[in-house]
């Protein structure tokens, strides 16, 4: 149908009770709450926060290893990767022979973004998808081998491709 939009709405997570009105969970689960003293009135909120998911992919010319989807839970107002629920760690990536790890894309552009060292600072504000970047290694090139032979006054040159990785 022409003219309709749509959005993708949030998911949220529960986490927990609130009994003060402040909007916070003060309990956690169903047992704490069960375990509470209450001396009076009590009004008991369920507390939902946004539920963000993050993968990690491999883009081309290597692999990545390890855990590669993380929850990210919303319970302030802004999330980082690094409050991702069980902790977070980068997956691991292996480079095909040739080429190089550079980095995350977090854009969705191809390009390296993001180092290892600076991913759980990275703002999460909905579900991603953050892709291994491999290039060619800047240390690797072409290398023509040139093999002049001669017997007898005939000279013969023999030209190869060669491939070196300075060490």
């Amino acid at each position: 149908m022409a003219g309709v939009q749509t959005c993708a709405l949030p998911i949220y997570s529960f986490v927990g009770w609130d009994t003060t009105g402040d909007g916070a969970a003060d309990y956690a689960d169903n047992e704490s709450l069960k375990n509470a003293e209450v001396s009076g009135e009590l009004t008991v909120k369920p507390v939902y926060v946004p539920a963000y998911n993050v993968k990690f992919t491999s883009g081309p010319n290597g692999s990545i290893s390890g855990r590669d989807a993380f929850a990210v839970l919303d319970r302030a107002g802004s999330a980082v990767l690094g409050d991702a629920e069980g902790g977070f760690s980068a997956p691991g990536t292996k480079p095909n022979d040739g080429y190089e790890f550079k980095g995350w894309d977090v854009d969705g552009d191809g390009a390296a973004d993001v180092q290892d060292d600076a991913l759980a600072a990275l703002p999460v504000n909905g579900d991603m998808t953050i892709t291994a970047v491999f290039d060619k290694g800047a240390a690797v090139q072409n290398v023509w081998s040139v093999t002049i032979v001669t017997n007898g006054g005939t000279t013969r040159v023999k030209i190869g491709r060669a491939s070196c990785r300075e060490r």
